[in-house]
């Protein structure tokens, strides 16, 4: 912090020593016309040489002082823009990995609602927006704000009348500029909306492809595509009309003012009462007044473009968590594996609760099964253990103290997770496997490659646990994308483990192998498993039935179907599938 404090003080010097360069680059030639060419001298004769005439002399001087406040402002310039953009860059980096890091902490029900494309468009784009505001268009606008306050001040000490004549186009000026960087503002907000949609359907297209190749959509995709980008031309096209209109409007009231002030200066040398270097200081001054007013101008629109990025940020950064740590929260204790429901009440949007009254207990070790059918509010209940989400009445208890007592991520450490649809990254299965424990050591790595039959797949592979899977494990099967999924798991050794679905979508061999894994990651955990399948839930200690967001049954695979209940409808059904 002391750093970039110290950076920033460097910054604002030599933006102020740049500025006054600029003041005195015109003087040099008011010397030429007042002094050099009248030949009066504007030196003490202690300064002149006696071999060098005088004008020769002045001259000299003249040239050197023109190269010297070129030097001085040239440096400035160099000094002021490295300094800045660095700064820019690095606070910009920063924004970027605070916004990542926060988005990351939303809940899933908020990433589940979000375009995956706007959030990369906020991420890349809008934190770019950001960085030009502190970079270009902050270096431009301090600098045209401090020159601009320089001329203001030396026109007025050398002729107040012709300084007023100078900004008498300013009360006009003002109100154009907030007119105009209202309207570009909005414009800028609508493009950026535009760019968004086209990122969320280039994304969804490519992370869907092979859906979209099966069903021979790519026409609709495109179509999508085109109707989204033509939004974001248009909207370009405005946002480019409306910046080219504000530059002319400008210009114009500059070229105004400029003939204001030949037309009255002029008048003062005729009449006597201006030197004619004291014009043509002036004439450069007001000729370099209206640059910094075009460029403060100008830097409006990209102020107004930058502002809707930074809003869109903060739009996200001020959104709170789902699931949050709370003050006194504390780091969870090595866990035994024991978990309960109290009486948790949990939904996703008001009075339209997924989960109704739930109570339930799980002692450290047991294989329990949550079945029921789609939508009854299995997984929400799976979502409740790792604090995914937090209920809305009641309480989940890990060892009989409530789950918010901890650390979220203290409690995340000690469980795993096998989803039905595994996510791979696009790495080879060696690192994917390490992603669950990176600092595992080879011992526990080469028993997890083994247990999960990871070894047997991998020696059919061309570079074998080297092999890269591809964009979400893609060029993997779906039961080698499982085996990963459980090696990752495995090699957690963790007293929770969490089953999603594991064995959907597999073919009976898959099947097969992969419930040889699961049933080895099991051993010894403390099992919650959402499955369809009757082999994982015979085995089970005890099978929780889910109807309507209520448990309406419970008890053993065999003393449930002597019930001859929700869950031997249930088994009947599955049985008349499987058989078909």
């Amino acid at each position: 912090m002391a750093k970039r404090r110290a950076m920033l003080i460097a910054a604002v010097v030599a933006t102020l020593a740049g500025a006054a360069f600029e003041l005195l680059r015109p003087w040099p030639l008011k010397i030429v016309f007042d002094y050099v060419l009248v030949s009066k001298s504007f030196l003490p004769d202690w300064l002149t040489p006696a071999s060098v005439e005088d004008q020769t002399w002045m001259l000299l001087c003249v040239c050197g002082m023109i190269l010297l406040i070129a030097a001085l402002s040239s440096f400035a310039t160099f000094f002021r823009k490295y300094v800045v953009r660095r700064l820019g860059e690095e606070l910009a980096s920063d924004l970027r990995a605070m916004l990542f890091r926060h988005m990351q902490r939303l809940s899933l029900t908020f990433h589940e609602g979000s375009k995956v494309g706007d959030l990369l468009t906020r991420v890349t784009q809008d934190t770019a927006a950001v960085r030009r505001l502190m970079t270009d268009s902050s270096l431009r606008i301090a600098t045209a704000a401090c020159t601009l306050v320089g001329m203001l001040v030396v026109m007025l000490i050398m002729d107040w009348q012709l300084a007023l004549v100078a900004v008498a186009i300013m009360p006009i000026l003002g109100p154009l500029v907030m007119w105009y960087r209202r309207r570009i503002r909005d414009a800028a907000q609508s493009r950026r909306d535009s760019e968004a949609e086209i990122s969320s359907v280039a994304q969804e297209t490519m992370s869907g492809i092979h859906m979209v190749k099966v069903f021979g959509r790519e026409h609709k995709q495109h179509a999508d595509f085109e109707s989204a980008s033509s939004k974001s031309v248009e909207a370009g096209i405005a946002l480019a009309r409306l910046k080219a209109a504000y530059s002319w409007a400008v210009s114009l009231l500059s070229a105004t003012g400029t003939c204001l002030v030949i037309w009255w200066g002029v008048r003062r040398v005729l009449e006597g009462t201006l030197l004619p270097g004291d014009l043509l200081v002036f004439a450069a001054y007001q000729r370099r007044l209206y640059a910094p007013l075009r460029n403060i101008a100008e830097q409006s629109g990209t102020i107004a473009e930058a502002t809707v990025g930074l809003e869109r940020v903060l739009d996200i950064m001020e959104m709170s968590p789902g699931v949050d740590d709370l003050t006194n929260a504390r780091p969870a204790p090595p866990l035994r594996g024991r978990i309960e429901f109290d009486n948790v009440t949990h939904s996703y949007r008001p009075n339209e609760p997924v989960l109704n009254g739930v109570s339930f207990a799980i002692e450290p070790g047991q294989v329990v099964a949550l079945v029921g059918p789609s939508g009854a509010g299995k997984s929400s209940i799976m979502s409740l253990i790792p604090r995914i989400h937090d209920p809305v009445e009641g309480r989940v208890l890990l060892d009989g103290q409530d789950i918010k007592d901890f650390q979220a991520a203290t409690v995340r450490d000690q469980m795993s997770v096998v989803l039905q649809e595994s996510i791979l990254f696009q790495t080879t299965i060696l690192e994917n496997i390490l992603y669950g424990c990176p600092d595992a050591g080879p011992d526990a790595l080469e028993s997890a490659i083994r247990a999960s039959g990871i070894d047997r797949m991998a020696e059919r592979l061309p570079e074998g646990l080297h092999t890269r899977v591809g964009p979400r494990g893609v060029k993997l099967s779906g039961g080698e994308r499982q085996r990963v999924a459980i090696a990752r798991a495995m090699l957690r050794q963790t007293p929770i483990l969490l089953l999603d679905e594991p064995t959907t979508g597999l073919d009976a061999a898959a099947e097969q192998e992969v419930m040889a894994a699961l049933l080895s990651l099991m051993e010894g955990k403390t099992t919650i498993m959402v499955t369809h399948n009757l082999d994982l839930v015979r085995g089970a200690d005890v099978v929780l039935v889910v109807e309507a967001g209520r448990i309406v049954e419970r008890g053993t695979h065999d003393s449930l179907v002597a019930a001859s209940g929700v869950y031997a409808n249930l088994k009947s059904a599955a049985e008349s599938v499987a058989g078909e």
